[in-house]
C-alpha cells in the first residue's frame, strides 16, 4: 500500500513551464543537488503523466528505452532513491517520504505536491468553460501571464514529453489571442501587440494573431505598419501554405461601433488527453 500525506510543514512546488525548478519550503533544489539526470527525469515523468502516477515497469522502459530489461529494474530503483535523497536530504532511514510514494508496481507524487502544469490547465479550463465575455478575458489574461514557456523548455529532446508540450503550446496560444483582443478592447494597445508578437515567434502561421497586430498598428494611427504586417502575413501563408489571408487591412480600417474589435472564431482550449 502507498502512504499518503506530505510530513507537517513541508512543502514542494515544481515549475515545469519554461526552464525547470523545484522548490522545497521555499528553497529551490540546487542542480548538484539532483546526484544524476535520470532523478529529475523520474520527476518530470511523474508530473507529466495522468494522475501524477507511473508503474515501475512503464518509467524503467521510458527512461532506459535502450537497456536490458533486466537491469532496468535496478536503474530504477537507484533513481529513485537518489530522487528521494534530492528531495529530503534530511530524511531519517526508514523514515516514510513526503512527496514520492511507491510501492511494488506503482510510483506517484504526493496529491499535496504543487505542479505549474496543472495550474495553467486549471485555469485554462476555467476560461474555456466562461459565458461572461469580461470574466472569460480576465482568466485569459491570467492564463497567459502563467505561461513562462514550453513545458520542460531545458529539456527537449525528451520524446515522451513532446505531447504534453504541445498541447500546453497550443492552449498558450489560443489563449493568448483572446488576452490580446480583451486588451485591445480595454485599449492597451501595446500589450495587445506584444501577445500578437509572441503568438507569431511561436507559431508564424496563425493569421488571426497577425490580424491582431494590424489591428493594434492602426488604433496606434500607423497604418504603414498594419500594411507591413498583412505583408508578411500574405508572403508566409503563402509560401508555405499555399493560401490567402482571410482579411485586409482595408476591412480592418471600416469604422465599427465604439469599444468593439473585430474578431474571428478561435477555439478556446481543451484539455490534452494526459490531463483528462
Amino acid at each position: 500500500m502507498i502512504l499518503t500525506g506530505p510530513r507537517r510543514g513541508r512543502r514542494l512546488v515544481v515549475r515545469t513551464l519554461g526552464d525547470f525548478h523545484a522548490i522545497r519550503d521555499r528553497v529551490e533544489i540546487t542542480p548538484g543537488a539532483w546526484g544524476r539526470r535520470k532523478a529529475r527525469e523520474l520527476l518530470w515523468l511523474l508530473c507529466a503523466r495522468p494522475g501524477h502516477a507511473v508503474s515501475r515497469e512503464s518509467a524503467a522502459g521510458l527512461l532506459w528505452p535502450d537497456a536490458p530489461s533486466r537491469s532496468q529494474a535496478g536503474r530504477l530503483r537507484v533513481t529513485l532513491h537518489a530522487l528521494n535523497q534530492a528531495l529530503e536530504p534530511d530524511r531519517t532511514p526508514h523514515a516514510p517520504t513526503a512527496f514520492i510514494h511507491a510501492d511494488a508496481d506503482l510510483i506517484r507524487l504526493d496529491s499535496a505536491v504543487w505542479l505549474d502544469i496543472d495550474e495553467f490547465h486549471r485555469l485554462a479550463r476555467l476560461a474555456g468553460a466562461e459565458r461572461d465575455a469580461a470574466r472569460m478575458a480576465g482568466l485569459a489574461r491570467a492564463t497567459v501571464a502563467f505561461y513562462r514557456g514550453p513545458f520542460l523548455a531545458d529539456a527537449p529532446c525528451l520524446e515522451w514529453a513532446q505531447s504534453i508540450r504541445e498541447a500546453a503550446q497550443a492552449t498558450y496560444l489560443d489563449l493568448a489571442v483572446h488576452a490580446g483582443r480583451a486588451e485591445l478592447a480595454a485599449g492597451m494597445v501595446g500589450r495587445a501587440a506584444a501577445l500578437a508578437r509572441s503568438v507569431i515567434s511561436t507559431d508564424p502561421y496563425r493569421e488571426v494573431a497577425y490580424r491582431l497586430l494590424a489591428q493594434a498598428c492602426l488604433a496606434t494611427g500607423d497604418p504603414a505598419a498594419a500594411r507591413a504586417v498583412f505583408v508578411t502575413c500574405r508572403a508566409r501563408l503563402a509560401a508555405d501554405l499555399g493560401v490567402r489571408p482571410s482579411w485586409t487591412v482595408d476591412a480592418l480600417a471600416m469604422p465599427r461601433p465604439r469599444g468593439t474589435v473585430p474578431t474571428t472564431s478561435v477555439p478556446l482550449p481543451r484539455r490534452h488527453r494526459e490531463y483528462q
